[in-house]
């Protein structure tokens, strides 16, 4: 070891003092505090080490030669000569060149450069970018300071083989590591070697910053729309405002020109979304959509929430959108609130209307709800008023609507409840009065004002029993509980009161141990019922997962049901028997079945079969069966049987080595009363480990006797880019358990990266 400041001829390590050793280590911070070390955080000498050190102690020149490293706290230099200057504070090194900072790395043959300021130039070169998990070629690097690279004639790519499936061809390439910001000129994307697409001029973002610039190109094919290309266009508008413009052509149908504008202040968010297409070839018409969304916090306790949309006809969702949820709307809600919180109290005031949208092709009309103009309500909890606990509703509603009688609803529900509970039991009395007054403005004669009170009396009891046993060979803590709920609610004529949010409550288990039927607040069901019911679970002794659950239970009438709202007039003096089955034997397997039975004439209502195996990730295949034997709707009865059966699996699990990183994904949910498939997925991904490609071919029915075909492909460049049509969001609603290959940000990566796919609001 030489001391500082002094030089020597021979194999040795020279210390060349530059600045006094920090008094102690920079604090380690959280990742969300991390920040890259400035060149004064992280001061130091430098250091050679070589199989031969030359001197010149007069001129500050230190000349190595061998093996050499030079180095400090932030860089290390290895080449096989290098020459130092301490006055201009420059290194020059040459052969076998390889520069390495605290996240990069370069091999070159040449390199001249600062170490203090971290600037200088190297010749042709291999770059590894470790924070980006990236890495290329280039003729020529220019080091520009910490992170900051410039690059002629060069290649950037996430692939870490010798031979990139994929790469990124710029004429120059400029990256900065502080803003996270690439510039390419003269950009091709080559994939496999075939070039893919070309931008003359591109600024993309390295991690998460927003910049300007096109998102992905996306494109496919649809029966109802023909060849359809998306040109999404990203505007950065300021730290808390963005927009997002995307051009739509539909070779069947025409351009559509769609934007999203977004806003984010202090308590105040919200979304605005628009959609334009003159002139529907197909249907020869204008047609729009408009979506806001706004979020208000005006004082500490005061809230306004606001929704409002609206389309331009009834099949604007069926023609246009991709989504079976959105075929199937059948009214647009719009609806603004304001929710005041004191002294636990909640106050809210609503406006809630619709749009109704009517499919052309059904044969019974949709008849739309009732509008709330407005709704004024206040609700309070009592978790403990002496052992008692207690709440209030209150509200007083205008309802209208475009053909039913409209009014006002003054509702007050008081409830007070005692609950005892111990170990192995609990009782819980409860006493609720339901009081409403209704205003009409009609002149129906089958309605008019009324006044109405109903009392309403409960009581549920249950006991709990355990013991140690075992199950699936293992230890397991076994319970039995059994459970009664009683409920008396006196009759009262509700004929004369128009029903303006009332709807039976469908049947099941959880429906047992609620005392009205109805939904809503405008019937009352008569009741005078029991219900006993009985669960047993098997629990892990050590863990206290539940591997097995099995509940039955049973109501009993009392009198005959009087109040009837839509639904089959029961009868008997007995419900349908219920049950449910729950296995769990590990974490690879779950399934669940129930199942409605009527004792009297022994035939089955109602059943429902749920499963799922997953035994790692990426691997999941579902199913599930529902059978209805007379389901109600708008007084028509009809029989529902469904099967649906969806998974994700590895290909080299079937079919051996050929087909490795092949992901095989399908969906088919079949209604078998209409010999119809409602919806069916089926495709493939492929995980080429820096790229990933996708094929998912969809049909879903859009109407009563319509139907949608579309095709998604995708080629995602890991760190770069998705090209093709985002098939994600797709996948994700159909496939239960479905997880993606991506490597990419799950949420939107925006700016002139030709990263993720424009997504809607909706």
């Amino acid at each position: 070891m030489i001391a500082p400041g002094a030089f020597a001829q021979g194999s040795a390590e020279v210390v060349v003092p530059t600045a006094p050793f920090a008094s102690a280590a920079p604090r380690l911070k959280p990742a969300a505090e991390l920040t890259r070390p400035k060149p004064a955080d992280l001061p130091g000498s430098n250091f050679f080490l070589a199989d031969r050190v030359d001197g010149d102690q007069k001129n500050g020149v230190v000349e190595a030669a061998g093996n050499v490293v030079f180095r400090n706290r932030k860089q290390t230099v290895r080449a096989d000569w290098a020459r130092y200057t301490e006055g201009i504070d420059t290194l020059d090194a040459r052969g076998n060149v390889t520069w390495r900072s605290l996240y990069d790395s370069v091999q070159t043959d040449a390199l001249n450069y600062s170490p203090s300021t971290e600037r200088g130039t190297a010749g042709k070169t291999q770059y590894v970018l470790s924070r980006f998990g990236s890495q290329g070629t280039a003729e020529r690097v220019r080091l520009e300071g910490e992170g900051k690279y410039g690059m002629d004639i060069a290649t950037y790519t996430t692939c870490k083989s010798q031979y990139p499936a994929w790469c990124l061809t710029v004429d120059k390439l400029d990256l900065d590591a502080d803003r996270d910001v690439g510039t390419a000129k003269g950009a091709v994307v080559r994939f496999f070697d075939i070039p893919v697409f070309y931008w003359p001029s591109l600024e993309f973002p390295l991690g998460k910053e927003r910049k300007s610039g096109f998102l992905t190109p996306t494109y496919g094919s649809t029966g109802t729309r023909g060849f359809e290309l998306h040109l999404p266009y990203y505007l950065n508008l300021a730290p808390n405002f963005d927009a997002t413009i995307t051009p739509r052509v539909m070779t069947k149908r025409g351009l559509q020109l769609n934007g999203e504008f977004r806003y984010l202040m202090d308590g105040v968010e919200g979304t605005l979304l628009g959609e334009f297409l003159p002139r529907d070839r197909v249907v020869d018409a204008n047609r729009s959509r408009l979506h806001w969304r706004h979020s208000q916090e005006f004082l500490p306790r005061l809230h306004l929430a606001i929704d409002a949309q609206r389309v331009s006809d009834d099949t604007y969702f069926v023609d246009l959108s991709d989504r079976v949820a959105a075929t199937a709307i059948s009214t647009v809600p719009r609806f603004a609130t304001l929710s005041y919180h004191w002294n636990e109290w909640d106050f809210l005031l609503r406006v809630q209307k619709f749009q109704t949208l009517q499919d052309p092709t059904a044969f019974v009309a949709f008849t739309p709800p009732y509008e709330k103009v407005p709704e004024l309500s206040a609700h309070r909890i009592w978790r403990d008023l002496y052992g008692f606990e207690a709440s209030v509703d209150s509200a007083v509603t205008r309802f209208q609507h475009p053909f039913l009688a409209p009014g006002v609803r003054s509702l007050f529900v008081g409830n007070m409840k005692y609950p005892w509970r111990s170990p192995g039991a609990f009782i819980i009395p409860q006493a609720t009065l339901h009081a409403s007054d209704y205003r009409l403005d009609t002149t129906d004669l089958d309605f008019r004002d009324t006044t109405r009170v109903i009392p309403i009396a409960s009581l549920d009891a249950g006991l709990l029993f355990e013991r140690d046993t075992s199950l699936f060979g293992n230890l397991m803590h076994q319970t039995l509980e059994p459970r009664i709920f009683y409920t008396y609610i006196p009759f009262k004529s509700q004929a004369q009161i128009p029903n303006f949010d009332s709807a039976p409550i469908d049947f099941n288990y959880a429906q047992l141990f609620q005392e009205n039927r109805y939904s809503g607040y405008d019937r009352v069901g008569d009741a005078n019922q029991v219900t006993i019911a009985l669960t047993t679970r098997y629990l892990e002794s050590t863990t206290g997962r539940e591997r097995v659950r099995f509940s039955l239970g049973e109501r009993f009438y009392f009198r005959d049901q009087q109040i009837n709202v839509g639904e089959i007039v029961r009868e008997r003096s007995t419900s349908d028997l219920l049950a449910i089955l729950g296995i769990s034997p590990n974490e690879k397997f779950n399934a669940e079945a129930t199942m409605q039975f009527n004792t009297n004439s022994s035939r089955t209502e109602r059943a429902t079969l749920l499963a799922r195996y997953s035994p790692e990730p990426r691997k999941v295949i579902s199913a599930s069966a529902r059978y209805i034997r007379g389901l109600v709707e708008n007084g028509a009865t009809s029989q529902v049987k469904q099967i649906d059966v969806a998974g994700q699996w590895p290909m080299q699990s079937l079919i051996g080595p050929i087909g490795r990183g092949f992901y095989g994904v399908a969906r088919v949910n079949y209604a078998v009363t209409e010999n119809r498939v409602v919806e069916a997925i089926g495709g493939f991904e492929y995980d080429g480990d820096c790229w990933i490609g996708r094929l998912v071919a969809q049909r879903i029915a859009t109407g009563v006797q319509k139907a949608t075909n579309s095709i998604f492909w995708q080629i995602e460049l890991n760190g770069l880019s998705r090209v093709g049509t985002n098939p994600l969001e797709v996948l994700r609603r159909n496939i239960p358990g479905y997880q993606t290959l991506s490597t990419l940000e799950t949420g939107r990566r925006r700016g002139g990266q030709i990263s993720d796919v424009f997504q809607p609001l909706d």
